[in-house]
């Protein structure tokens, strides 16, 4: 997926996100599943993956977020 902002984001097998987009900030909500994301560097919108488990706040880098039953990887 290309987001409005350049970020890349690249879902595996059985992911499902929301992708929400602010003036001021950038969202995805990782329900389950994984995801690489590839966020492009904004310093006045910072980017935020939530989980259930928590969340991953960037400003522009390249991660990959898996959530599993009890856990959660960064």
């Amino acid at each position: 997926l290309d987001l409005d902002d350049g970020t890349r984001v690249v879902l595996n097998t059985r992911t499902e996100i929301e992708i929400r987009m602010y003036r001021k900030r950038r969202e995805v909500v990782l329900r389950t599943g994984e995801a690489y994301f590839d966020v492009v560097s904004d310093p006045a919108r910072p980017f935020t993956v939530h989980t259930t488990l928590g969340d991953a706040r960037v400003l522009g880098t390249r991660f990959t977020v898996h959530t599993m039953t009890d856990a959660l990887a960064v």
